[in-house]
């Protein structure tokens, strides 16, 4: 009779497994890991991940690191417009050596000549910007000591002021002064649509985590139910109340369930990963996805859109950026290969004497006022290029 019902076709088997799972989904018995979830962790929202996104990724902490580099050298580049203060000086520089010296009747004679010498150089420097010039005031004092043949000392000195102006050369202050403070807010924009792009990216990892979450619960689900049915097909099939082909076929859905899971599951640990690797969190932290709630509805003009682009995008600022050095450039060839003066003015007093107080009694004054040249030019360019194919 078994061998019977096992062999025979029976048409009320689908009209009782439809009624068997109806039965079973309203008990409750068909689901009993439908409420299960991943292991509880930290819960995590879509506004908390992308705060610590935004604080805490490592793409942040290098992105941190560039507008603070570009500040310094920002910082370093106003420093040449600020008054310089330099001190140089020998102490000290001592000779011994035999020496051709001159003679009251003007002859030269060799003798053993012992010195020391002590000099400073004290100037205060203040660039032009505006001119590519500078202004200088300071002073030069030597202290000379004679051992041999006779022992003395000598005191110089010469307060000075001046004025160094070139006046067709290239002037690199002019150009970092248009070009520095761009370079500085092209860090500053960068920086800040760094940190934007990371929240972007978090939140789609957020996502990409929060549905291979859901996945990972639906396939749990489903393994379940599958189980849950292929057992019920074997306590049937041995009664003999459905034939083989019906249970290789429950037990084939539950294959393909586990398999299914088993991809969910890859799913889901690769996806919290990556987006623990944004939020800058360990491997051993576990967390817990949190749906959002409804999501806001907002519009964005296309006028709007495209003034705020041009506006922070730092695109934009690196395209003037690069223009103005592009200028810069064009100068700077000219101004080398064309004909380079420069003005030099300096005013000055000296005097000498054997002590230090000396050298401020009755000064001489002296002032010098200079105007230098120089031309290059390149004799290829003048050549005529028929002369080269006909030697």
């Amino acid at each position: 009779m078994v061998e019977k019902l096992q062999t025979r076709p029976n048409k009320l088997v689908p009209t009782r497994i439809c009624i068997l799972l109806l039965f079973l989904f309203s008990t409750g018995f068909l689901f009993p890991l439908a409420a299960q979830e991943n292991p509880a962790g930290h819960a995590l929202s879509l506004d908390e991940a992308v705060t610590l996104a935004r604080r805490q990724s490592p793409d942040v902490r290098i992105a941190v690191n560039q507008p603070k580099n570009r500040y310094w050298q920002y910082r370093f580049y106003q420093s040449n417009y600020l008054p310089q203060l330099r001190l140089s000086g020998t102490v000290p520089d001592f000779n011994r050596a035999i020496l051709p010296i001159t003679q009251p009747d003007g002859s030269q004679e060799f003798r053993d000549v012992s010195l020391s010498v002590v000099n400073a150089n004290l100037s205060v420097v203040q660039n032009i910007g505006l001119t590519g010039g500078q202004v200088y005031a300071g002073g030069f004092f030597q202290r000379i000591g004679n051992f041999s043949p006779l022992s003395n000392r000598q005191f110089s000195g010469n307060p000075r002021i001046g004025l160094t102006q070139p006046l067709f050369r290239f002037d690199q202050l002019l150009w970092n002064r248009r070009i520095q403070p761009l370079l500085y807010q092209e860090a500053q924009h960068a920086y800040l649509e760094t940190v934007e792009k990371i929240a972007v990216d978090a939140t789609d990892l957020y996502f990409t985590a929060l549905q291979a979450q859901t996945n990972l619960t639906m396939a749990q689900t489903n393994v379940a139910n599958n189980d849950t049915l292929y057992r019920i097909s074997q306590e049937r099939f041995e009664i003999g109340k459905i034939a083989e082909n019906e249970l290789l076929q429950l037990e084939l859905a539950l294959m393909t369930a586990r398999q299914r899971f088993a991809q969910a599951q890859l799913d889901f640990e690769k996806g919290i990963l990556q987006l623990k690797a944004i939020l800058g969190f360990t491997d051993n932290e576990s967390i817990q996805l949190i749906a959002p709630g409804r999501l806001p509805d907002f519009s964005v003009d296309a006028d709007t859109a495209l003034t705020q682009a041009r506006q922070n995008r730092p695109q934009m600022i690196g395209f003037d950026r690069r223009l103005t050095e592009a200028k810069r450039d064009v100068a700077q060839a000219r101004g080398e290969t064309g004909l380079d003066a420069n003005l030099q003015v300096n005013v000055e007093v000296t005097q000498q004497g054997p002590a230090f107080n000396q050298l401020f009694i009755r000064p001489q004054n002296q002032q010098s006022v200079a105007l230098t040249f120089e031309k290059k030019e390149s004799l290829l360019d003048n050549l005529d290029p028929s002369a080269m194919d006909n030697p």
